[in-house]
């Protein structure tokens, strides 16, 4: 039988999305609906860079080369943005995340 724990951590999506100098890859991350998640956001670039969603409520100042894991609640369906918000004016740091 596994513990409550253990089946909590087995029902969490792990994403990863990386930012260089104001581009995001991937651009777009999907996940199922009901689950919850930890995106891993790698700061690749030679900036600090902010993390930001404002549907998701969170926003995250990573500094060049450091890597922070930022934990969401499960979704509904829908598109969620996120951007860099320091180069927001950029297409390439606007990603989204589908929930389906």
């Amino acid at each position: 039988m596994l513990s409550a724990s253990l089946v909590r951590a087995a029902d969490v999506v792990k994403l990863k999305m990386t930012s260089t100098d104001g581009k995001l890859g991937p651009l777009r991350l999907e996940a199922a609906a009901g689950k919850a998640l930890e995106i891993m956001v790698v700061s690749a670039g030679k900036t600090l860079m902010e993390f930001e969603s404002k549907p998701l409520i969170f926003e995250q100042n990573i500094a060049a080369g450091k890597t922070k894991v930022i934990q969401v609640k499960a979704l509904a369906a829908g598109e969620y943005t996120l951007v860099d918000e320091l180069n927001e004016e950029k297409a390439s740091a606007q990603g989204v995340l589908v929930v389906k």
